[in-house]
């Protein structure tokens, strides 16, 4: 019976991708590293810019669970953070660094910061996080995982980032 259920689910996953992909015909120029499902046109979000911590252990009760932060900053320069224990803060990035940063991810050269590949251990493997930043930009989605690619934190762009998550999340 337990193998019926596993080949039925294979079919329905195949099935699924195979509609998705259909319904989706024009996929985002990202690493085949990366499992993303595509989105029709990144220009439809409102999002600008999403970042996740996932990893280390989170008490809760006797078992604990997998850490999730979660920081989205939308086209209209509104952040959102949602950390552990009900911990979410709101608020608008500053007209200037909204700029800045509009600025910065739109001459990222993408190509170029996924090029480096992650070869250590990746921190979830020891109880720290992985950090994952996701772009809606006019030329597409871009994600960038700090577990498959290594993250160059002299980029104007990722500078501008650490500085808005420092600056605004610091509580």
């Amino acid at each position: 019976m337990k193998l019926v259920y596993a080949m039925l689910t294979i079919v329905s996953l195949i099935t699924l991708t195979s509609f998705t992909l259909a319904q989706f015909p024009t996929q985002p120029s990202i690493s085949k590293n990366f499992n993303v499902l595509p989105i029709k046109n990144p220009k439809f979000t409102n999002s600008l810019l999403k970042i996740s911590f996932d990893g280390g252990l989170c008490p809760d009760g006797d078992n604990g669970h997998v850490c999730h932060t979660e920081l989205t900053i939308t086209r209209d320069g509104k952040y959102t953070f949602y950390g552990e224990q009900d911990n979410r803060k709101q608020g608008n990035l500053e007209v200037a660094e909204f700029n800045a940063l509009i600025n910065d991810i739109n001459n990222a050269d993408f190509t170029s910061l996924k090029a480096k590949k992650f070869t250590g251990l990746c921190p979830t493997a020891y109880d720290g996080a992985e950090e994952t930043y996701t772009f809606y930009t006019p030329r597409g989605l871009e994600i960038i995982a700090s577990c498959q690619v290594a993250i160059d934190d002299k980029s104007p762009l990722f500078i501008k980032l650490r500085e808005i998550v420092f600056k605004y999340l610091k509580d």
